[in-house]
């Protein structure tokens, strides 16, 4: 081959090579929508298959939650207002506390708080991390917003019509002023008895007996500790979501991980998706969801330091979470993979009819089903167990009358505080896996919120109850629920309607 016809070969073939590059680089984007429908949604999760021999790079919703981008969630929060401009700042604070759940935050750094990856992936933080969300959106629509650390609560405010308004997301609540209008911290802090009589009462959730409590009045009236903790919006980690999907790889969601394995972080609630990926792939995950495990045999890349899979310090990484893994490499797989990332249980849980969308690229050949699966990885059925994550819907299910599965248990009517006790004694030993030091503990939580209840509180509702309830579901509820949130079940329980 001459000179000249080696140089037009190469050339060709650079040609040729980037034109491929180009191709993939400029694939056009598709958005499809599916309807699933689910006979049994709490055992079953949502199933996305890549059958080609390409990545698959997508944003997915369902039933209108999971958004794509922090335009989506403002557009979302409009269309909740009814394009109501002056009131976006109270439709802001709706979205925040309809779509996240109070819990013991995943961590203490702040990039957690960027709206994406905190409705999206987490759903859960302590008060800290919802305000910082919420003053995020509220910026975003165009307000000020300031954050109060209350020595033992954090709360956001909000600027307009020329002053300030605290709307509280993480006990879901808000304070009238004698001009019925949103009060702030200051009013609050001058006269704590908008909180413990407040003009108007919130009853819709758990959080209703903490409301309007002596002892959160006392945050707010102890000003030489009250402190601007922020004044300034933190910026994102991240401002959009997508999934990156490998080759003959599957994404199932939602999920539990039930192992003994400690490379997944556990925690009382949450939920999961998880990537399958086949054994002796390599290459780059960009996935803007929060990275909680590993499972496999092979190495992997993130932040230039590789790790093992399964070794401790790759365990210890994902525990802390001192910064966002949006992406990492993998550059050995000796066998399948199995990739988990957090996700909110609150917008993912599934119904009878579903609506998935999905929009990205290469994905017109995306195999979308749904999937059986085990109790054991049920989400819905791991946290039906738990009282305080369904809140006010969960104390609803006490109400309802169901088929009793153990009948150890008399119908005699209590007749008073001190027989009722005796029968639940009786009553919780009857129940699956119940050891007495568990029992005893109940029972001591119980007292002691007993206790605090009107003498005439009428037992005989909360006995009915019990008598038609699975004892397994009130040992689990009992056992789970402080003493505060024991007492708001039987206040819920003795309302009359």
């Amino acid at each position: 081959m001459t000179y000249l016809k080696l140089k037009y070969f190469i050339l060709i073939c650079l040609l040729l090579n980037i034109g491929k590059l180009y191709s993939q680089l400029d694939s056009p984007v598709n958005t499809f929508v599916k309807n699933i429908n689910i006979k049994d949604p709490s055992s079953n999760c949502i199933s996305i298959y890549n059958p080609t021999n390409s990545n698959s790079v997508f944003s997915f919703n369902i039933n209108n939650k999971l958004w794509a981008d922090t335009g989506e969630m403002l557009n979302e929060i409009r269309y909740l207002s009814g394009k109501s401009t002056d009131s976006l700042y109270y439709y802001a604070w709706k979205y925040v506390c309809n779509n996240t759940y109070s819990n013991i935050s995943l961590t203490n750094n702040n990039w957690i708080s960027s709206p994406i990856i905190y409705l999206n992936s987490i759903g859960f933080g302590l008060c800290g991390k919802q305000a910082l969300v919420l003053a995020n959106l509220w910026e975003k629509l165009g307000y000020k917003s300031r954050i109060w650390g209350l020595n033992g609560h954090v709360v956001p405010e909000v600027f307009y019509n020329g002053k300030w308004h605290m709307l509280d997301p993480a006990y879901k609540v808000y304070y009238l002023n004698e001009n019925n209008d949103i009060a702030d911290v200051e009013e609050l802090s001058n006269n704590p008895r908008l909180i413990t009589n407040p003009l108007k009462i919130q009853k819709n959730n758990l959080y209703y007996f903490l409301r309007y409590t002596n002892d959160l009045a006392k945050l707010y009236i102890s000003k030489n500790d009250n402190n601007l903790i922020y004044k300034e919006t933190i910026p994102d980690a991240v401002s959009n979501f997508s999934i990156e999907l490998p080759p003959y790889s599957t994404l199932d969601f939602p999920i539990n991980y039930n192992s003994s394995s400690t490379n997944i972080r556990q925690l009382p609630y949450k939920a999961f998706c998880k990537i399958s990926i086949p054994s002796n792939w390599t290459g780059n995950l960009n996935n803007n969801l929060v990275l909680a495990g590993i499972i496999g045999k092979g190495k992997v890349l993130i932040n230039k330091k590789e790790y093992i899979i399964n070794s401790a310090e790759l365990n210890n990484l994902l525990s802390n979470l001192e910064y966002f893994i949006t992406n990492f490499n993998i550059i050995e797989s000796k066998e399948p993979l199995e990739i988990y990332y957090f996700i909110n249980p609150v917008i993912t849980e599934l119904k009878t009819n579903n609506i998935i969308r999905i929009k990205g690229v290469n994905t017109t050949k995306l195999k979308i089903t749904n999937k059986n699966i085990s109790d054991s990885i049920s989400v819905v059925k791991a946290l039906y167990k738990q009282y305080f994550f369904y809140e006010n819907s969960r104390v609803c299910i006490l109400n309802e009358k169901l088929d009793s599965n153990i009948p150890c248990l008399n119908n005699n009517k209590p007749l008073s505080k001190e027989n009722f006790i005796n029968i639940l004694k009786d009553y919780y030993k009857c129940t699956n896996n119940a050891n007495t030091t568990d029992i005893n503990k109940i029972i001591n939580k119980i007292e002691k919120s007993f206790n605090r209840l009107q003498d005439n509180y009428n037992y005989n509702k909360l006995f009915f109850i019990i008598n038609n309830i699975p004892n397994q579901i009130l040992f689990d509820d009992f056992k789970n629920a402080s003493e505060e949130e024991l007492l708001y079940i039987l206040l819920f329980i003795n309302k009359e309607e």
